[in-house]
């Protein structure tokens, strides 16, 4: 596999770096910044379902203005995380450092990937930057609270399956807000979430508004839409699939990722995109992850457009955050092992 399927680097003052994926952060318990400096609300923003503005999803530096009402104004310094573990893979990937001392670390590429472990991080940046540099602002867009699977492992602050969709109205004057308050001009990497974006009727007239205008998207989901849709998808916007067990069959996703690297195969546009699937891996599922990612990985051009990983579940409740609930101890390294 090649190091698309990276995220992060993990950098120090020394010139070493480890380049990790989202999961493997997860896993390894290396998410952990409390009193680092960190360029949320400077280069990225959190956006919730009633449209509240954050500097990330954590929240930290309180309510910034709602993306629906005109001229909220953003921070224009770094803030200092407060928070034990940092758990959205966006905020994961924002620009960090231990103190301002190492800010020149993040003003540049990362030197290559040259260790295995790294436990003396003095900052955290994006592990490909140059596509950072080409789209040096990022969006966290929850749509809406709107799913329709109920798992149990999310919390119903951020998933229910009656609200209403906001309208392609609502949606097309909150993106011009955004583009005319903070993007301001740069090219922007917009990651939508839910609830389960793409079940708004007028999700994909968002996304072809966002990528004719040349910004970079990113689409979460929980794949439950039709093969037909998501070939269309992926002419717009990267997919990365999270991947259900309760909800989700074998035979759906392998159908899913056919439709997908078919396009990728067939369509330049649709090549230029990612395509991912994470397993939420419950206790007690390890086997059954393991087959659905052999499968996949037997899927024609799976190698060259695909990517899976295995993720553990963390606790929902707002009191036991960044605590992972309990697996047996073999099975945890297996999920680590094919993270």
């Amino acid at each position: 596999m090649s190091d698309s399927f990276k995220s992060i680097s993990l950098v120090n003052a020394e010139g070493k770096s480890l380049g990790l994926s989202n999961e493997e952060v997860l896993s390894l318990r290396l998410n952990q910044w409390k009193g680092w400096k960190c360029s949320a609300g400077v280069e990225n923003i959190f956006i919730t379902a009633d449209g509240n503005i954050y500097s990330a999803t954590c929240r930290v530096g309180g309510w910034l203005g709602n993306v629906y009402d005109q001229g909220f104004k953003l921070p224009e310094k770094w803030l200092t995380c407060t928070k034990e573990w940092c758990m959205c893979g966006q905020d994961m990937q924002l620009r960090k450092v231990r103190e301002e001392s190492f800010l020149p670390l993040v003003h540049q590429e990362p030197p290559a990937a040259n260790v295995n472990k790294m436990e003396d991080a003095d900052a955290v940046m994006p592990f490909h930057f140059k596509s950072f540099q080409e789209f040096p602002k990022f969006v966290t867009w929850d749509l809406g609270r709107r799913c329709n699977f109920s798992c149990n492992y999310c919390n119903e602050s951020i998933s229910n399956n009656y609200e209403a969709h906001k309208s392609w109205g609502s949606l097309k004057h909150a993106a011009e807000n955004i583009l005319k308050s903070f993007v301001k001009g740069d090219k922007a990497r917009w990651i939508f979430t839910g609830g389960e974006p793409t079940i708004n009727p007028d999700f994909m007239k968002l996304v072809s508004y966002l990528s004719e205008g040349g910004h970079n998207l990113h689409t979460q989901t929980n794949g439950s839409r039709s093969p037909e849709y998501h070939r269309e998808l992926i002419r717009h916007s990267s997919i990365g699939v999270s991947l259900h067990l309760k909800f989700m069959s074998e035979e759906k996703v392998l159908r899913l990722a056919e439709a997908i690297i078919d396009e990728q195969v067939n369509h330049k546009k649709a090549s230029q995109y990612w395509f991912g699937v994470r397993v939420m891996v419950p206790p007690g599922h390890f086997d059954k992850a393991l087959s659905i990612k052999k499968a996949l990985q037997k899927v024609k051009g799976f190698d060259e457009f695909g990517h899976i990983f295995m993720s553990p579940l963390y606790a929902n409740e707002l009191d036991r955050v960044g605590q992972m609930v309990k697996y047996d101890e073999k099975e945890y390294e297996q999920i680590i092992e094919n993270a």
